[in-house]
């Protein structure tokens, strides 16, 4: 009898926490699948698809690390300065614009494998900031097992966005559209993007 109230009660517990780690992830992370569309469209190498999936798990598990810490009462980010991240969107878009008016020094640097990862990461970083205000209060009031489980469920649900973000890609006419207009299409996009986190937050 004592067996069955335990384990009753450790499946509740799996379950809130489960249940709790889905909805957060996706409260905090939807806007993510758009950031991920444009990206692939932007590219049919392999190895550059690849760049961006580690860079959306690079980005996404130091947001996880800075929430994780900031419970802990060690924050490196503080919430009211989250905004600033915003400056890294706003900076890519400039560089995109300046990269097309005076040229790259060939095609091949254009597609280097680490500029889509780190891009990737540094948006996925920018983006998330807000995410502090939600995580850190959450895992405050967690255990290191409650924060395990989410930290699990957030990575597998990662795999399915970046899946989403992929096929999304894959539709002819958006990736027509956004390797047409390239240029305009990153700046208008990174710009929104960063001048909505430095005044949205």
């Amino acid at each position: 009898m004592i067996n069955s109230a335990w384990e009753k009660e450790e499946l509740q517990f799996m379950a809130t926490t489960i249940f709790t780690a889905i909805a957060t992830f996706i409260s905090t992370n939807i806007d993510d699948i758009f950031l991920l569309m444009f990206l692939f469209a932007q590219t049919d190498a392999r190895k550059d698809k690849w760049s961006i999936v580690i860079g959306q798990y690079l980005g996404s598990s130091i947001l996880l690390a800075l929430s994780i810490l900031g419970a802990s009462g060690l924050s490196l980010i503080m919430e009211e300065n989250a905004r600033l991240l915003g400056v890294f969107p706003i900076l890519i878009a400039f560089k995109t614009i300046m990269e097309d008016k005076y040229g790259k020094k060939n095609e091949e640097d254009a597609k280097d494998k680490s500029s889509f990862l780190l891009t990737t990461a540094g948006l996925a970083i920018a983006n998330g900031g807000d995410n502090l205000g939600i995580l850190i209060p959450l895992f405050a009031q967690y255990k290191a097992k409650e924060i395990t489980i989410t930290v699990i469920i957030f990575m597998l649900l990662m795999g399915l966005w970046c899946f989403f973000g992929y096929k999304a890609a894959c539709w002819p006419a958006l990736r027509d559209f956004i390797r047409k207009y390239r240029t305009i299409t990153v700046f208008t996009v990174l710009a929104v993007i960063g001048f909505w986190i430095l005044f949205s937050l």
